[in-house]
């Protein structure tokens, strides 16, 4: 789980999430309004597979003044080599919410 430094936004992985296939995995991104963080999307990989493990890992920074930046871990992605690994950027814009997946 991460917490953005304002405590607005927070993301949660679930790397045995089974929506797509056996352990393709998922992230939640929650917001914070008040005292109340409510679940604002679950964020699944756009070419996940089985035992992807997308959400083993997450971050999140808003320090670009920008927005906020979730970026969500799948180390054992396998589209270029076995368990080569990846990281899929999220972005969130302030006027609006833009989501953004990005192979990197």
């Amino acid at each position: 789980m991460a917490i953005s430094d304002s405590y607005a936004v927070a993301v949660v992985g679930d790397p045995g999430d089974d929506e797509v296939a056996v352990g393709s995995g998922a992230a939640y991104l929650f917001a914070r309004k008040g005292s109340t963080w409510s679940l604002t999307k679950k964020i699944i990989a756009r070419d996940a597979t089985r035992f992807d493990n997308f959400g083993a890992s997450v971050a999140v920074d808003n320090t670009s003044g920008t927005g906020v930046l979730v970026v969500v871990g799948a180390p054992c992605n396998n589209d270029q080599r076995k368990d080569e690994g990846a990281r899929l950027p999220v972005l969130r814009i302030s006027t609006g919410i833009v989501w953004v997946s990005i192979r990197s």
